[in-house]
């Protein structure tokens, strides 16, 4: 309702009043286009990186604790701790640390 109550009160002004608040809108149109296109631009650009470099963590992140299981099972198997840094590529002190 008062977006129609603003509209009518557009289409009664007359002569320069009319010029004057279209000119108004186009410059709020041109400030919110600003914005969008200079800020908008750069948070959806920042959200992607983000994302990106969360899911480049979480799988390496994922990847690590694969090698740790997996070093777990060779040494419950009874492999010496030579041939799981060579299998696993985890250094000795984190093989050491695994229970």
């Amino acid at each position: 309702m008062a977006f129609a109550a603003r509209k009518l009160e557009h289409v009664q002004l007359f002569g320069s009043e009319r010029q004057e608040y279209e000119q108004y809108l186009e410059g709020l149109r041109d400030r919110a286009s600003f914005y969008e296109s200079t800020y908008g631009d750069g948070h959806r650009e920042g959200e992607k990186k983000g994302r990106e470099e969360g899911y480049r963590e979480g799988r390496e992140e994922g990847q690590k604790k694969e090698k740790r299981q997996v070093a777990r099972n060779m040494r419950a198997l009874g492999l010496g701790v030579d041939v799981i840094v060579q299998a696993t590529g985890l250094s000795r002190a984190e093989i050491n640390e695994l229970t």
